[in-house]
């Protein structure tokens, strides 16, 4: 499985979409798959409307966190 499908009418030289290159054992694949399943809907809802500058998304913030104690 180490070689690409022959595609002879391929447009690119790579994917568009760059997640295709990553196997879908990779660590950071069940880690966006646990975070979606969780709820941040309360945590966000405190957040949404406060004065300042922009904070990333907590789920965003949680899949960093979780991705780099690694």
């Amino acid at each position: 499985m180490f070689l690409h499908k022959d595609k002879i009418d391929q447009i690119f030289l790579i994917p568009t979409n760059l997640l295709d290159l990553i196997p879908e054992e990779y660590t950071h694949f069940f880690v966006k798959n646990l975070m979606n399943q969780i709820d941040f809907d309360d945590i966000h809802s405190k957040f949404v409307e406060t004065v300042g500058i922009r904070a990333y998304s907590k789920r965003i913030s949680t899949r960093l966190v979780s991705m780099t104690s690694n």
